[in-house]
């Protein structure tokens, strides 16, 4: 299974990148939403192991994964009317309702698109805080207060609603996708596979026997 990360570009076209500009993986730092596809099919991308790249489309990366026999994950940032509707035609004109699950960390998502196709896979990715903070370490906030405060309010009614599987439950998702230290005993069971996410923390679930299978990045 992969996982792509996906921004829309000026035009309107799915391209896999993770964070909304280019700063990290070009010299030029673009954003994305601002460019139109053939514009940031211009954008020459850092070298890796002295191999020179473009950021592809996502039928792209689609098209490659089919032939490839791999299942994928679309993972968006919030609940873009534009973004659903792209993600929505692309898994429809190319039928990947058992290949292809959308996923975001705004509960939105899953609740949107199920209400458009239910057909369409969905899942619910989420971490403690993430509501509040921008970093895994809870350093870092998103808001002053008082918005900070409606934050906390918010990731503890979603943490409560993930151990309780009331919200995927009401969102009716297929997958949960949990940061690592979310997984124990507590929240296995209830018929919904789980993915953990972070590298290192795949053999230790493995052995414990929490998630048969987890993610990278």
């Amino acid at each position: 299974m992969v996982e792509f990360d996906i921004h829309l570009s000026a035009d309107g076209v799915p391209v896999l990148i993770h964070d909304e500009s280019t700063g990290r993986t070009s010299k030029e730092d673009v954003v994305i939403r601002e460019k139109t596809l053939k514009e940031i099919k211009e954008i020459p991308l850092k070298m890796v192991s002295g191999i020179k790249s473009v950021i592809p489309t996502l039928d792209e990366a689609v098209d490659w994964c089919v032939q490839n026999n791999m299942k994928m994950i679309f993972d968006i940032k919030d609940a873009d009317s534009k973004m659903v509707k792209s993600l929505v035609e692309i898994i429809k004109s190319k039928n990947l309702y058992s290949k292809a699950i959308i996923s975001s960390y705004n509960p939105c998502v899953a609740f949107t698109v199920k209400r458009v196709d239910r057909n369409i896979l969905t899942g619910f990715t989420s971490r403690a805080g993430y509501m509040t903070y921008e970093d895994e370490d809870r350093r870092i906030p998103r808001n002053g207060a008082p918005r900070m405060w409606t934050n906390f309010i918010l990731d503890d009614m979603i943490d409560l609603g993930i151990r309780t599987f009331i919200l995927p439950t009401f969102l009716g998702v297929d997958m949960l996708l949990l940061h690592h230290k979310c997984i124990d005993r507590t929240n296995i069971g209830a018929g919904i596979p789980l993915e953990a996410y972070i590298p290192a923390a795949l053999g230790l679930l493995l052995l414990s026997g929490l998630v048969s299978a987890a993610k990278t990045p």
